[in-house]
């Protein structure tokens, strides 16, 4: 599945890696052009904690999505985001935009459907983390949904 998001991508295959650390519940692509890690290639780490998360038949839109990040030039930013665990809406939102360009919008719809309801799911409160993450999904579904329909007028 990796290799074929790659080939949409028209990049090479990175090594993948799943991470069982209960502290880290996300993905990353790290690029082996800008860190001494993962060689040419680079690597994606994605935690099993996301795998149950998300389920398996939502993959190939995280993979297509850091793709995305690798194609936007996006590797320091992220690094720094990743540690600082911020998170810049214009950019996630420009990343679904591509992974919908290779993949499709209904998988990486789909993908953030199942974010959103995880998230409400765990909103404790009014400007909880949880619900502040639901809050910023939902307008990424929504651009992603108005993007589509305005695709598929023309």
């Amino acid at each position: 599945e990796i290799d074929k998001i790659a080939n949409r991508f028209k990049c090479p295959t990175p090594k993948l890696y799943i991470s069982d650390n209960p502290s880290f519940f996300n993905a990353a692509y790290v690029r082996g052009s800008r860190f001494p890690i993962g060689g040419s290639n680079g690597i994606i780490v994605i935690s099993s904690h996301l795998i149950e998360w998300v389920g398996r038949s939502n993959l190939e839109a995280v993979f297509a999505h850091e793709f995305g990040h690798l194609v936007q030039d996006d590797g320091m930013h992220t690094y720094r985001a990743f540690l600082h665990k911020t998170r810049s809406f214009g950019e996630e939102s420009t990343v679904d935009r591509l992974a919908a360009s290779r993949i499709g919008y209904r998988p990486v719809k789909r993908l953030l459907r199942v974010f959103i309801k995880n998230f409400k799911s765990l909103d404790a409160g009014r400007g909880s983390v949880a619900g502040l993450a639901a809050f910023e999904v939902t307008q990424r579904f929504d651009a992603l949904n108005k993007l589509e329909q305005k695709n598929e007028r023309h």
